[in-house]
């Protein structure tokens, strides 16, 4: 990979299903180490942005190079080919994807979810894999349940996993989407400091989306706000409570900062009495 380059390149990426178009003319660059957090509302193209990425979605036009890989294609002599499916699953070594529904193989142990990726793909020997896979357990807390099932683990604890077992694979780069919305919210914070050691590793370039602002504002060296399938504005962690309350993003913000502030408020102990009702 040219080192002058950036990790990610998207190019006038656009994207429909059937009639329905739902990306825009997307064009963004990643760095090798940079972290970017992409918020929005609900169906502006967020997590199929985040598919294209790594080629789980197929886009209509536009490109999307990761390295010196164009995401889909064997690139020679000026000539695209487009890759078979083992081709591309090879091509997506240095990817790592962790979804919201963690998707862990439920027939098999943590150990072996683990290392299913480096010895098929990486074709890493069986103790190589096992090896790595402990370091990187102790590293998200669970290097105790290598031999329990997915059924056997909190949601908290399948999520983590599904980080390592990306880990696992020496990624470049990390595509996170909303990893915590599944979870309930007593173990979105185990899941988020997880995330927050990786992000001060630096280990990997990290794009994340998610609906966890502070959060965003706190590891992100850029925050990508999406509206109805396009990058409607790209701004700095720090200016993101600045924003003006009067564009599409400020509104965005405002709603999200009210409805949090909603949920915090206390209920009532009990129920009003029947004197007070008729005060």
């Amino acid at each position: 990979m040219n080192a002058d380059r950036p990790l990610v390149r998207i190019r006038n990426l656009s994207k429909s299903f059937g009639s329905k178009q739902v990306l825009y003319d997307i064009n963004l660059d990643v760095g090798a180490r940079e972290i970017i957090s992409i918020v929005g509302p609900s169906g502006s193209g967020k997590s199929t942005l985040l598919r294209c990425i790594n080629r789980l979605e197929e886009q209509e036009l536009g490109e999307v190079w990761v390295g010196d890989d164009l995401m889909g294609f064997d690139v020679r002599e000026n000539e695209a080919r487009r890759l078979s499916p083992a081709a591309l699953a090879v091509q997506r070594r240095h990817i790592g994807m962790v979804f919201q529904q963690f998707h862990l193989f439920r027939q098999m142990t943590v150990m072996q979810n683990m290392i299913e990726g480096p010895t098929r793909v990486l074709k890493m020997s069986r103790a190589d894999a096992e090896q790595r896979a402990i370091r990187i357990l102790e590293k998200v807390g669970l290097a105790s349940r290598t031999g329990a099932f997915p059924s056997e683990l909190s949601g908290g604890e399948q999520q983590r996993i599904a980080i390592g077992r990306s880990l696992a694979m020496s990624p470049s780069i990390l595509l996170f989407d909303e990893p915590t919305s599944a979870l309930d919210p007593e173990r979105v914070g185990e899941v988020l400091d997880v995330i927050r050691d990786l992000a001060a590793e630096r280990a990997a370039a990290i794009v994340i989306v998610t609906h966890e602002l502070d959060f965003a504002r706190e590891i992100s060296n850029r925050i990508i706000f999406m509206d109805n399938g396009a990058i409607d504005r790209i701004v700095a962690p720090d200016a993101l409570l600045n924003e003006p309350t009067d564009t599409r993003f400020g509104r965005f913000l405002g709603q999200m900062y009210a409805n949090r502030r909603h949920l915090d408020l206390p209920k009532p102990a009990t129920e009003p009495t029947e004197k007070k009702k008729k005060e």
